[in-house]
């Protein structure tokens, strides 16, 4: 008998590691190594468990073949928790990451979850071997034979070694799976860097940090008038105007400490026209190495849209003060023509006095007085007038002054009254 389960082991080994090399994928190694392990061995079931990182640490059925598989394996509820439904040979041998085993499923108290389905379908004993990745156990392997304590230490030591063949196979594939992936998503990036790089509006060069452009989009290519070709055989300096070159080393200085940089610049076109362009610069590593891309936006209208704005501004400051001395013009003159009227009404009304204060008839006082009111009528439109120029000025000042209102009716009336 112990030659036979070792001459079973040798064979399963042998054929499995057959399996490794040729299965596609890890779910056909799985699949195949469970069919080998029933059909070639002998062993009445073997299925594949897969840790689940859950709340539960439950397991999941990856592959199963043999009798009553799909039955013994609905709903197991197996865990690798340290609980009645973990301490099984599964859940013991992923928590401890060891082999574990069930020697006499009828008798053995581990396993008493699971023994009435064990009985129905003729499973005596189980052997379960960790599956292993990047040295971390990520599930079982689990054969289960009909007779009890199946399982002799050199069987054991083949069916080890037949786990260790199989974690190298799920290594090697998950290893080639991450790989796979990981060009899938550098073609992804790839496809969506150079869609995006071609179709932007901006011009856009990829530099190395000694200025010399690796790279360089259409609009880029048609803005400056040179051909991608020509692009990549020219340095940055090439492309800028004195000034803006000349402020290169210290816009690289910035862009290596702080990571990117914003600032305005004029490139120059290959027929010698200049544009001026915003740019903004951004470190990143381009093909394995620090490079600098360059996203130039041009600002011609920008530009032309601020100088228009200052000729505005400038044209009505030109204007406000304009309107000011023109202001200031007509105060003075309307203050200088008041004084030089104030003077002769005075001598009128002052003349109207010593006229009045002297013998007249009632007719001529009448004439008389008619000429002094409208004397002061006409020095208050004058004063008036100074005043006009007191509130422009910002010096005016409001007095309370009392009045009687018949008077100045009676007074008004007097002087527009028709003379007959």
């Amino acid at each position: 008998p112990e030659l036979k389960r070792i001459t079973r082991a040798l064979r399963v080994l042998s054929s499995c590691s057959r399996a490794v090399v040729q299965a596609e994928d890890e779910e056909r190694l799985f699949s195949y190594t469970c069919e080998i392990i029933t059909k070639a061995g002998g062993y009445v079931m073997a299925w594949i468990a897969v840790k689940e990182q859950d709340q539960r640490k439950s397991v999941r059925t990856a592959a199963a073949r043999g009798r009553g598989a799909e039955a013994y394996l609905d709903a197991h509820g197996i865990t690798w928790r340290d609980e009645p439904n973990g301490r099984g040979p599964t859940g013991t041998c992923i928590r401890e990451e060891r082999t574990a085993s069930c020697r006499q499923s009828g008798t053995d108290p581990d396993f008493e979850p699971w023994r009435q389905r064990a009985t129905q379908h003729g499973y005596n004993s189980v052997l379960a071997l960790p599956i292993r990745s990047e040295s971390q156990v990520i599930g079982a392997l689990n054969i289960y034979a009909s007779e009890p304590d199946a399982f002799d230490s050199e069987e054991i030591r083949l069916l080890e070694e037949l786990a260790a063949n199989l974690s190298f196979g799920v290594q090697a594939r998950r290893r080639q799976a991450e790989r796979d992936r990981t060009e899938v998503a550098l073609r992804d990036s790839e496809t969506l860097f150079r869609t995006v790089f071609e179709k932007a509006n901006d011009g856009i060069l990829i530099m190395d940090l000694e200025g010399r452009i690796l790279e360089a989009n259409i609009i880029m290519c048609r803005r400056l008038g040179y051909t991608r070709e020509e692009f990549l055989g020219m340095n940055v300096l090439q492309v800028d105007n004195a000034e803006t070159g000349a402020r290169l080393p210290e816009r690289m200085e910035t862009a290596m400490q702080t990571g990117g940089d914003m600032f305005e610049g004029v490139h120059v076109r290959k027929d010698g026209s200049e544009i001026p362009v915003e740019i903004s610069s951004q470190l990143f590593d381009y093909h394995g190495k620090p490079a600098l891309l360059g996203v130039a936006r041009d600002i011609t209208e920008r530009k032309r849209a601020e100088r228009d704005a200052a000729e505005r501004s400038a044209e009505l400051e030109r204007a406000k003060i304009a309107a000011e001395a023109a202001n200031r013009a007509k105060s003075e003159f309307l203050t200088r023509m008041s004084h030089e009227m104030r003077t002769p009404m005075n001598g009128i009304t002052g003349m109207t006095n010593l006229l009045l204060d002297s013998p007249l008839t009632a007719e001529q006082k009448e004439f008389a007085e008619t000429v002094r009111r409208s004397a002061q009528g006409l020095l208050a439109v004058i004063n008036d007038v100074l005043d006009l120029s007191t509130i422009e000025a910002g010096r005016m000042q409001i007095e309370r002054v009392a009045f009687d209102i018949v008077d100045c009716v009676r007074e008004a009336g007097e002087l527009m009254a028709p003379k007959l």
